[in-house]
């Protein structure tokens, strides 16, 4: 995965891992710059052993956005000026869990992230 603002690699090496601003997080985003739409635990990417692919669940009022599609019931509390995803325009939301694929770009809060698959054998 990589922090698309950062140009920042990040390796995933663990079935669940989880996104916020605490440092308690596997992904503490605090390191690539603050934003004030993310919260402590935001989202968690874990690695769905059934279907062998990796889904993004949301824990935080301001939601994530996979692609378009936005997830987590969000209300926009992002003034007009701000450059948040949360101020986007998205028409479709929902409240589940997101399906990972490669090239996939993940918002949270002001950052961005695009997903691949590198297997090392």
């Amino acid at each position: 995965m990589i922090h698309l603002r950062s140009k920042q690699v990040i390796y995933i090496r663990k079935h669940v891992v989880w996104f916020g601003s605490s440092s308690f997080n596997d992904i503490s985003l605090e390191q690539f710059h603050f934003c004030s739409h993310v919260t402590d635990r935001h989202a968690c990417l874990y690695f769905d052993e059934k279907s062998h692919r990796f889904e993004l669940l949301n824990y935080s009022e301001y939601g994530v956005g996979v692609d378009e599609f936005a997830y987590g019931l969000i209300e926009s509390k992002c003034s007009s000026n701000e450059q948040c995803f949360c101020s986007n325009q998205i028409v479709n939301q929902w409240d589940g869990p997101a399906l990972i694929d490669q090239g996939t770009v993940i918002h949270i809060g002001c950052h961005e992230f695009l997903f691949y698959r590198h297997i090392v054998r």
